[in-house]
């Protein structure tokens, strides 16, 4: 089976990495101007959405894959596919960054320990976590579209999870993180099933996605990046809103568009590489004596 490449997913796979960085160069910058209120909102409103935008993504090509099928991928056959694409990077470059962290320890922000590096399956090393759950959520969607076999009440079962999930806080990154996300990775499935007339040109449908998506992000602009009750709806809201407009752009000649396209196919290189680069700058840089700069 022939799988022809999006363009405008790439693209938006690229805006989405675009915002991952932003978001963690903005954090860092917080640190010496912690009263920056244009900074700190900045930083609430991308971390309302980017890693869900990523997730929905990610659910929308699996969709349109298994919706070119004639019979459903065979389960064991998926997971394996699934754990050479994202679990043994994942183990890869886990393994590396705690190991940077543990011997880099007085140049990072947060330490790690042998204790970590043990629990690596049930709390993911730093940013690497998005691997593992993004493992986890693929798998137990493809679980759950073979066994009730209705995309609906497959959505409704994920909506339940992430109600579970504001309700009982285990603050084991494994269960918190895949309770919260699977949502918009099935979201993005869902919609993927005649997305043009269902979703893009639902305006009644759009509407209340936009003024859920502005209302609750003014919310967590009072409470904070860290309520992922508000994220669940900002995250998914958003993520959709985003997907429709950049369907909609389709494939511009510009170059913003064509870096963003480049930056889409690289996405997951730019996303382990980027938080090394600035960590090795730190390094760098106190080698010299410049420790003031908040990389």
């Amino acid at each position: 089976m022939e799988n022809k490449r999006v363009v405008w997913l790439d693209a938006l796979k690229g805006f989405a990495i675009f915002l991952v960085v932003l978001g963690h160069c903005i954090e860092r910058v917080k640190t010496g101007n912690s009263t920056n209120p244009i900074l700190e909102q900045t930083d609430i409103f991308i971390y309302g959405f980017h890693m869900m935008l990523f997730f929905m993504i990610s659910g929308y090509i699996y969709g349109l894959k298994e919706n070119k099928r004639n019979t459903p991928e065979p389960f064991w056959h998926f997971t394996k596919v699934k754990l050479i694409d994202y679990g043994i990077p994942y183990l890869i470059f886990a393994v590396l960054v705690w190991g940077g962290k543990f011997i880099f320890s007085a140049f990072v922000k947060f330490q790690v320990s042998i204790k970590d590096l043990l629990l690596v399956f049930v709390n993911p090393v730093a940013f690497t976590w998005f691997l593992y759950i993004l493992l986890w959520v693929s798998v137990i969607v493809k679980a759950l579209d073979l066994l009730v076999k209705d995309r609906k009440k497959v959505w409704f079962i994920t909506l339940i999870m992430v109600v579970v999930g504001m309700i009982f806080k285990t603050d084991i990154k494994l269960v918190d993180r895949v309770l919260l996300y699977t949502i918009a990775y099935y979201t993005g499935t869902l919609i993927s099933s005649d997305f043009e007339n269902k979703v893009c040109k639902n305006k009644l449908l759009l509407a209340v996605l936009a003024v859920l998506f502005i209302g609750f992000s003014i919310g967590r602009g009072f409470v904070g990046k860290q309520d992922t009750t508000l994220m669940a709806v900002t995250g998914v809201t958003g993520s959709v809103l985003f997907m429709v407009a950049f369907s909609k752009i389709g494939e511009l000649k510009n170059i913003v568009y064509k870096t963003l396209i480049f930056f889409g196919e690289i996405t997951i290189f730019i996303y382990i590489l980027h938080p090394v680069f600035l960590s090795a700058m730190k390094v760098a840089l106190a080698k010299v004596g410049i420790t003031n700069i908040p990389l």
